[in-house]
This record gives structure tokens, sequence and C-alpha cells, in this order.
């Protein structure tokens, strides 16, 4: 049987964070919540489930769960955000992995749900990430945004089940992370010299409705598939606009500044946009 250590990251997650733990007991007895900076109860919560936390300062995630990993008790790690649950099946996949593989990535799909709503189509309904590997030959990169786990001869495998993932909790939420995750792809392709004109803004824009609404059949979830390739659309658009102000600015751009609306969003509120 695998012997598995969950790390968790954390951050002013106090209404997810005992749902988390508890599912990631489903696999491990090992639990480490690496939180952040939370002000709330995320850490009382974490340790009256008998979690371990260790509070780090933010730098990046990738950083962020190498530091969880480098503390846990056993060499498989199995990683998860506070927004995520293992599932029956999940765990009972994972405690029959074969443990000799060290240079395999296990990954699995998820199943996302916004505002309450199980997506099954559109561009959260295709959503896979790896999250189980053996921290002696595999780690996390260190870029600021959709980090990933590198290593030497790496193979990816998928297990057939699902994580559930409860991170859409409102419009406004899904707004704010849009606007995060905008800014750090910007500052990331600021760093890589990158300078978008106006034809490479509109194109990708474009075409990320297009893969959302159709060639991901996000119609299929009628309204929130529309509303879905529209979010992804205007995330796109914005996170060009921000790379631009980056340029200009010098790298130097406010945080208020960053997160506000898009273009096309200044006059609308977040229940009107989702």
């Amino acid at each position: 049987m695998l012997q598995v250590s969950v790390v968790i990251i954390a951050k002013n997650e106090a209404g997810n964070i005992v749902a988390c733990i508890e599912s990631a007991k489903k696999i491990a007895t090992d639990i480490i919540v690496v939180d952040t900076g939370s002000t709330d109860e995320t850490i009382v919560l974490a340790k009256k489930c008998d979690a371990r936390v260790k509070t780090v300062p933010w730098t990046n995630y990738g950083t962020a769960r190498n530091t969880g990993a480098a503390i846990a008790i056993n060499d498989w790690i199995f990683s998860l955000d506070a927004d995520e649950r293992i599932t029956h099946n999940l765990a009972a996949n994972i405690t029959a992995i074969d443990v000799t593989q060290t240079n395999k990535v296990f990954g699995f799909r998820r199943l996302n749900f916004f505002r309450g709503k199980k997506m099954h189509y559109g561009p959260l309904g295709y959503d896979k990430v790896f999250r189980l590997y053996n921290r002696k030959h595999i780690k996390w990169d260190n870029v600021c945004v959709h980090e990933k786990l590198v290593g030497d001869s790496i193979h990816h495998c998928c297990i057939d089940a699902v994580a559930e993932h409860h991170g859409n909790k409102d419009p406004e939420h899904y707004l704010q992370k849009n606007m995060e995750y905008a800014f750090l792809w910007a500052a990331k392709q600021k760093e890589l010299g990158k300078k978008p004109g106006l034809i490479v803004r509109m194109s990708p824009t474009v075409m990320s409705f297009i893969k959302a609404y159709f060639i991901q059949l996000g119609f299929l979830d009628v309204k929130y598939g529309f509303k879905l390739a529209k979010i992804n659309a205007n995330y796109t658009w914005f996170k060009y606009g921000l790379l631009n102000n980056l340029i200009k600015s010098g790298g130097k751009m406010k945080s208020e500044k960053r997160l506000k609306l898009p273009p096309l969003q200044q006059n609308a509120n977040a229940e009107q946009l989702i």
C-alpha cells in the first residue's frame, strides 16, 4: 500500500480547510498545511483537524508546495489545494499505485463546481492536474504562475478518477482569481521579453472564446457555458493588457491598478458578467 503525505497550500481558507483535510485523511495520516499568511481561522482549524501547519511568506505556488514536501514524513507526496476534495474513488486508486515507479507523476481530472453546479464542459469541464509524485526524484518549479512538476525522465500517468474542486464560490471571487492569475502571467511574460501588439492580443482572445464555447462544448452547459466562455475571453484580453501596462510602467504597476476589471467589464458588476 502506498504511504503518502498530503501537502495543502492555503491562505484565508477557513471555509474550506476542514473539508479539505477530512478528505485528505482518506489516503494519509501525515497532512501538512502550508499557510502563506492567513488572517482568518485557517491555522486554528487546521490544527484542530490534527494537521501539521507550516507558516511561510508568500513567494510562489511551487515554492510553497516544495516547502511542505520537504518536511513530509513520506517520500510520496500528494499536493492539494484547500478548495479541493479527494473523492472515495480517487483515494482507492491512489492507495493501489505501484510504489516502485518513482519517476512517475500521477494526475487526474477535477470536477469543477461553479456556483454549486457541476460543470461538465467548457474550460472547467476539461481540467486535469498532476499532483502525486515522489519527492526524491521530482519537485515543483518556481515560476510565478502555472507551476508544474519537474525532474529527469518523468513519465506522466492518469488515474481514472476525479477530485472535486470548489474554487469558484461566487462571481466576485471568480473574477478576483482571474485578475490575480492575469497579473502573474503578465509578470512572467515580461521577464521573458514578450511584447504583444494589438493583433497578437485580439487573436488569442477570440480563440479562447471559440475553444471554450464550441470546441470544448461549453454550449452544452447552457447559460453557464456561455458566461464562462465570455469570462475566459475577457481574462485573455485583460492579461495581454496588463502585459502592455507592465512594459510601459517598467514593471511597477500598482496593486490597485492590476486588480481593476478589464475594459469590457468596467461598467458592469460581477453578477451581470456571471
